[in-house]
């Protein structure tokens, strides 16, 4: 890919894989004023690992990175820990600081990696951004208070059937907690769904990465297929020996090629197929995840009204339990979400074992 570079700065480094400056350049820190504009390049990478370390002085002294298209991806400043892949054989890194406080500078390697590789990464990032937004400690919080309520329950059952007294006040306490977690749960749907719709996006985006590949590949199998065709036919044709011994040659080795092509093919329909597999079970859980916050929100109004009538003393144990959520029911939905990340990781990990030569 071609990488063209316009120099806005004051200063311009060759090209090569590695920018560094202050401690990483074994200096104390970088100087003021700086204002420097530097490419990393590998030849002929089909995508780089980018590993980024530092420190900068918070919102005055900046690095930014841009990819081969001077499109701009990465914005730091003050500490900085980050490791991306991006495609394409080179990035544009701009440093600049103010006039006053500096601080110990940065470090930016880069590290050539297959298409392959990067859109494994990619796949791990996405899902797990999936997974980590808004069900977190989800699970943990709904079984918790599911947990207490019970014990609530039990108490007041081995009571009376009338909600009253200390026990009374304290499933009232506990009906109100649960409907102000399970809100605070349900508030997060719009957070969430638009988590997912972002990460359905970049999945969809590596899934034609990959066919695109595929088609590629096909697409050089018929340009190798036309060469060996061309190869027999001038074969035929009465030459000197030392052009049929070229032409063997020639033939030979586009065989070869031909075989390593359709073995690439073959690898990387597998990994498309695994990736189809990946995101009808992302989708999946995605709709149990927002039936599961609709079910809350729902419930949470009910425990709202239960914790009002327990409080005036106008519900019975038995009305309580008909009018409240089966906890069962609930326990049931978390762990069918949970059984979808498991099902999730494991399809990661057979994805992970799948392995493209070059």
């Amino acid at each position: 890919m071609l990488c063209v570079i316009y120099i806005i700065s004051l200063s311009v480094n060759a090209a090569n894989d590695v920018f560094v400056n202050g401690k990483y350049a074994n200096k104390k820190t970088y100087r003021n004023k700086e204002n420097k504009t530097t490419r990393l390049e590998i030849s002929n990478a089909e995508a780089l690992e980018i590993t980024i370390i530092g420190h900068t002085e918070k919102n005055y002294d900046f690095l930014t990175i841009y990819d081969s298209n001077q499109i701009q991806i990465r914005h730091y400043s003050g500490l900085i820990t980050d490791k991306f892949t991006v495609e394409g054989e080179c990035i544009r890194i701009h440093f600049k600081s103010d006039a006053a406080t500096v601080d110990e500078g940065v470090k930016v390697e880069i590290k050539a990696i297959s298409l392959f590789h990067r859109i494994k990464t990619d796949l791990h990032q996405a899902i797990n951004a999936m997974m980590q937004q808004g069900t977190g400690d989800i699970y943990f919080k709904i079984n918790q208070l599911v947990d207490e309520f019970i014990v609530v329950e039990t108490q007041l059952s081995q009571e009376n059937t009338l909600l009253s007294g200390e026990l009374g006040e304290k499933a009232a306490e506990q009906a109100a907690k649960i409907a102000e977690i399970y809100r605070n749960i349900a508030i997060q749907g719009h957070a969430i769904k638009a988590s997912h719709t972002a990460q359905f996006e970049v999945l969809d985006a590596l899934q034609h990465k990959t066919k695109t590949k595929i088609n590629r590949l096909k697409g050089k199998q018929l340009k190798n297929k036309q060469l060996l065709e061309d190869s027999n036919l001038e074969l035929e044709n009465p030459n000197l020996p030392m052009i049929i011994q070229k032409l063997q040659i020639s033939i030979d080795v586009t065989k070869k090629a031909i075989k390593a092509l359709e073995k690439q093919e073959i690898a990387w329909k597998n990994f498309y197929r695994a990736q189809l597999q990946l995101i009808e079970i992302t989708h999946d859980y995605s709709e149990k995840i927002n039936f599961l916050l609709y079910f809350l929100n729902e419930n949470s109004q009910l425990y709202e009204l239960a914790a009002k009538n327990i409080s005036l003393n106008e519900i019975e144990l038995m009305t309580l339990n008909e009018t409240l959520i089966d906890l069962d029911k609930l326990k049931s939905i978390v762990a069918d979400i949970e059984a979808s990340e498991s099902e999730m990781a494991i399809q990661l990990l057979k994805i992970d074992e799948t392995y493209i030569t070059p």
